[in-house]
């Protein structure tokens, strides 16, 4: 339980920081002028890159900490094996997301350095970046497409967990955890399961404790 308490509360540091991505863009956007993209500068791709790599980097943790709980049961609980299994796909996809992620931001810095704050951006500045800036999306959609699967292990294993222990809790923040905002209430919610699952555990393992 200590590693769900801990998993819960990285998934909850973490979607926070990804919330500053767009938060950044908007920002940068806002700057535009009619002389053309000089928000996008080094310094703003730079910021974004990083975001999204701590992002990833809790991300990735998180769902180790939740792989770890899950390998932790499966000798007694057979339910947890393929959640255990999956957490590590995630971890994969998340890694192949973010490393393609900062490369579409690193070429989209190229093409507006490349355009010198010239609008529209000139296609002599666009075509040598387009090659590479579709192999980075792929990287990025494929990298989605495993975290996805992983995720929806991680979700199984967190039902399974709500089953296991009785706490529905662990349910309710399972399915909030899903949609976008909501789901911070979701991690708070699984916070507050494990937490009082682990409270339930010692007081049993105290003598005479009823």
């Amino acid at each position: 339980m200590r590693w769900i308490l801990l998993a819960a509360i990285l998934g909850f540091v973490a979607y926070a920081v990804t919330i500053a991505l767009p938060a950044i863009l908007g920002i940068a956007l806002s700057n535009l002028n009619t002389t053309g993209l000089h928000a996008f500068s080094t310094t703003v791709v730079s910021a974004l890159i990083a975001v999204a790599a701590v992002a990833g980097a809790f991300s990735a943790l998180q769902y180790f900490l939740y792989g770890r709980s899950f390998a932790a049961l499966a000798p007694n609980d057979r339910r947890f094996r393929t959640p255990a299994r999956l957490s590590w796909v995630a971890i994969a996809g998340v890694i192949i997301a973010i490393g393609g992620v900062a490369w579409v931001l690193y070429l989209f810095g190229g093409i507006v350095s490349c355009a010198a704050g010239v609008v529209p951006i000139p296609s002599s500045c666009i075509s040598p970046y387009t090659g590479r800036l579709i192999g980075a999306a792929g990287i990025s959609l494929l990298g989605a497409l495993l975290a996805l699967i992983g995720l929806i292990g991680i979700w199984l294993g967190l039902w399974r967990l709500g089953t296991r222990y009785d706490a529905v809790l662990f349910k309710v923040g399972m399915v909030l955890s899903i949609f976008p905002y909501i789901n911070l209430v979701g991690y708070i919610l699984i916070i507050i399961a494990a937490w009082g699952v682990r409270k339930r555990a010692m007081a049993r393992s105290v003598p005479g404790a009823s």
